[in-house]
């Protein structure tokens, strides 16, 4: 935890306007101000140092006697978590330092934090190597710890979602995975993945500029690709091990996976929106979908759209989809009476073609949605459950129609990282 986090490119709410916690629209000015007064309600003449709008709860980094605390608050100000600076008590701190030493070598440790989240510690551990930062848990005792998932505001629950005939005649079973794999602490940011012709996923990290592959057989790492710094990474799409990641303002980089030297090549795709996170090849081999989490740049602030980049000299992107929010929200009514009148908004974090079906699958993890489109028409919708995605951003195809989805974790690493295997159904 520090006071001055690394570069964070994402623009995730505007303060100064209105913000969205799962549903319920709040005006920013007067609810900042809640915020802090509870904040010094429980830490009186607590001295702010950064306040954030994430998806669905706040951070609040503050002073109080002389030590550095983080607050998490979901939007009835209640408190998620608690961080605060600590000394691992001498009785604890061998037991930890021994399953470092075996475990993460190379690593150094930079800073022992308390964790309290309900009426459970335990002791957060960030190791840092070659600028690359990892987070480890334990219990009070020295113990590694698991982390749980948390439960957000939203306007669905798995037992709401269980009840409807929508996901009974759906391609997969979205409420139950067949398979969920627990992605190392490295991963807890995961934006986006794509699958290798070797049966391993390439994961991208939002704000690291390195590509993992993650070997679901294995359950652990094979491999990493170094091809940037810092920034905004949201989505990979591969072919024939040529890699492609995205950065949110539409550059692409682009890598051979097979035999990688670090070299990069570096092309900025002039995009009309400033907030890209959804990339995909297309099955032609000849053109890269985009889709914008953002209206265009003067748009309406209501619109979502993907374009088209053909990949040859000279080319310019063209829409290829209209993502019109209405219509989307009167089809999600009609499976889900529960959210008439609510405006849910898809905001596209990644997008993939069916490989049997044609269908186009939009990924969106404001509200937790999934929409499938046919020939540009609107499909179906389908919301997804907190308890099992917390933050939806990843989306992966197999050849044979299976889907890979992956959920990033909270970004202070109290829900991490996930990737679900869901076959498709026969």
């Amino acid at each position: 935890m520090r006071i001055h986090k690394a570069y964070h490119a994402r623009l995730v709410a505007t303060m100064m306007g209105w913000l969205i916690f799962g549903g319920v629209t709040l005006s920013a000015q007067t609810d900042k101000a809640a915020y802090l007064n509870r904040i010094n309600e429980q830490y009186p003449g607590a001295d702010i140092v950064e306040f954030e709008v994430k998806e669905g709860y706040v951070e609040i980094e503050f002073l109080y006697e002389g030590a550095v605390y983080e607050v998490g608050m979901d939007s009835n100000k209640d408190v998620i978590y608690k961080e605060e600076a600590t000394q691992v008590p001498a009785e604890v701190l061998p037991k930890i330092e021994r399953k470092l030493s075996e475990s993460y070598v190379g690593w150094a440790v930079d800073e022992y934090a308390k964790v309290t989240r309900g009426d459970t510690a335990f002791y957060k551990v960030e190791l840092m190597k070659e600028g690359v930062e990892e987070n480890v848990y334990f219990s009070l005792e020295g113990k590694y710890f698991k982390l749980g998932n948390v439960v957000v505001d939203e306007p669905w629950t798995k037992g709401d979602l269980m009840q409807l005939p929508l996901f009974a005649s759906a391609l997969y079973d979205f409420l139950r995975p067949a398979k969920t794999y627990e992605l190392p602490e490295l991963l807890r940011e995961v934006s986006g993945i794509a699958l290798d012709v070797d049966g391993t996923l390439l994961c991208v990290q939002d704000e690291l500029g390195v590509v993992f592959r993650f070997d679901p057989k294995e359950e652990r790492l094979k491999g990493m690709f170094r091809f940037a710094d810092v920034g905004d990474f949201e989505d990979i799409a591969v072919v024939r091990q040529k890699a492609y990641v995205l950065r949110s303002d539409g550059t692409i980089f682009q890598f051979d996976t097979k035999a990688y030297d670090g070299t990069v090549k570096q092309t900025i795709v002039p995009l009309p929106s400033m907030n890209m996170e959804g990339l995909f090849l297309h099955p032609s081999g000849k053109e890269l979908l985009f889709a914008s989490k953002e209206d265009k740049i003067g748009g309406s602030g209501w619109q979502r759209a993907v374009y088209s980049q053909r990949m040859k000299k000279g080319a310019l992107p063209t829409e290829v989809l209209n993502i019109e929010q209405i219509a989307l929200n009167n089809t999600l009514a009609l499976a889900f009476p529960a959210v008439q009148g609510k405006q849910i908004q898809l905001n596209p974090s990644a997008l993939a073609i069916h490989p049997l079906t044609g269908d186009w699958y939009i990924l969106s993890a404001t509200n937790r949605l999934l929409a499938v489109y046919n020939q540009g028409a609107l499909k179906a919708v389908y919301p997804l459950p907190a308890e099992v995605y917390y933050k939806p951003e990843g989306m992966a195809f197999c050849p044979n129609g299976d889907l890979y989805l992956s959920s990033e974790g909270m970004k202070n690493g109290y829900v991490g990282g996930e990737i679900y295997f869901l076959p498709m159904r026969k």
